[in-house]
Parts: structure tokens; sequence; C-alpha cells
């Protein structure tokens, strides 16, 4: 979908101790960085663990290196191995769909308000799309959330009541692709929940359509993305920033 993915990167890795050389306030880091071969763009990117607190810290930062505009999409692309059992959320609320293997992934282009997604052949005549398809279904599907209401995804296995949730800024990422295989796609069984600066994927049809960002020469665009463990839900109804950290309810 775009260059950076593709691109060797360098990385340096770092840890600190605790207090007195123990544990406590000890992390851990890497941090890389990417040169795009097309645009002009640097990405430099720190995952960071600290003590046992069950959160990755990714944080981001996209620099402009030309000494014309940027115009730009930028996405981050997570993929889960999922079951029956899973459930996603979202801070979702109107939903269009950019990709679909037939009816029951509902029609291309077409918009509906979460998480009930029109499905002819469903006896209720919807999908709830936070519901997970067994891979037997053999369908997948694209659809975007195009204006959250607060920065944050959520999937959960159910089973066993424990799952992960994302938190990103939602001034940086006001969209996001949920992209959902069920079989249907090289026999895969996953969903990616992608926090996105824009859409559709197309760059072009994404300025055309006054959704691309641009950076201005040397400009930066910073932002932390957490992917924080959790457990004894059953679904998620919002992730919250408390200090430092997260919490997830």
């Amino acid at each position: 979908m775009g260059e950076l993915w593709s691109v060797p990167w360098t990385a340096e890795t770092g840890a600190a101790a605790g207090m007195a050389g123990g544990t406590e306030g000890g992390r851990a880091w890497i941090a890389a960085a990417g040169l795009a071969t097309m645009a002009p763009a640097r990405l430099e990117r720190t995952l960071e663990l600290r003590d046992d607190e069950p959160v990755l810290r990714a944080r981001y930062r996209l620099t402009n290196l030309d000494v014309r505009p940027l115009p730009f999409l930028w996405g981050i692309h997570p993929s889960f191995s999922v079951t029956p059992a899973h459930r996603i959320d979202a801070a979702a609320r109107e939903m269009r769909i950019g990709v679909s293997s037939g009816p029951t992934m509902g029609a291309v282009g077409t918009t509906y308000r979460w998480p009930a997604q029109p499905d002819p052949l469903s006896s209720s005549g919807t999908r709830d799309v936070r519901r997970v398809l067994p891979a037997s279904e053999a369908v997948f599907g694209g659809h975007w959330a195009t204006d959250l209401e607060d920065g944050w995804l959520a999937l959960t296995d159910t089973a066993v009541r424990r799952g992960i949730a994302i938190a990103f800024p939602v001034d940086v990422f006001p969209h996001a692709w949920l992209w959902q295989v069920y079989g249907g796609w090289r026999g895969h069984h996953h969903v990616c929940l992608e926090p996105w600066t824009g859409h559709p994927m197309q760059l072009e049809e994404a300025q055309a359509a006054g959704r691309a960002r641009t950076l201005q020469p040397g400009e930066s665009l910073e932002a932390e993305v957490a992917f924080i463990l959790f457990s004894g839900l059953d679904g998620v109804a919002g992730v919250e920033r408390e200090g430092d950290g997260y919490v997830v309810r």
C-alpha cells in the first residue's frame, strides 16, 4: 500500500534499569528509522516497554525532507489472528465500505451506522460488524470508519475475556480501516485494525476528496500509539488516558 514497509530500516536498542539497579522504573526500547524511496520522507519509530506494564508504546515522527510541500497518506497496519469468539469495538459512527467480496460484507461505496451493516443474506437484514465471522464463510471486506469520535480500536477474545486495545491521537488519525478477512482471502482468518490520516488509500483520490494531509518543507508530524493488553472484559466501551497510563473500560 506504500513504500516504507518495504525499505531497509536502521535500528538501535536500549534499556534502563530501575532504582538501585532493580526492575522498578526499568524500560527497554528499540528506535528505528526508514527513508522512503519515492517520497522524500523519513519515518522514525520508537517501541518501548516499561516494567511489567501491559502496554507497547510506539512513538512516530514523519518528516518531509523535500523543499516542496509533501502530500501524503499514513496508516498503521497491526494484524491479528482471530476466531469466531473475537469481538471488534471502535469509537466509530459512520462507516463506508471500500472493499467487499460480496453481499455479506456489504456493497462497495455504501455507508452505514456502526455496527449494523446491511446484509441481504441475513435474516435480520443486517450484520453486526463487531462479531468476527468463521473462516468457513470465505469472505473478506475493508470498511472505513470515516468519523471516529475518539481515538481507539479494540479486539476482545470473549472466550477468555482478554484482548488488545489501540489508542491513538484522533487529530492525527481521524479515520480507521477495518480489514476483515474471514477465510476469503488466501485462506487467512485475521483482522487488521488500522488508524489512518485520511482515506481512501489512493493518494490521488484522497487529494481530490480533500482528505490527504500535507507536510511543509522540513515539517514533522508526531504521534504516540499505544497497544494495551487487558483482561476481564467481554468488550470495550472506551479507552482513556489516565496520567501517563491508559485505562480500558
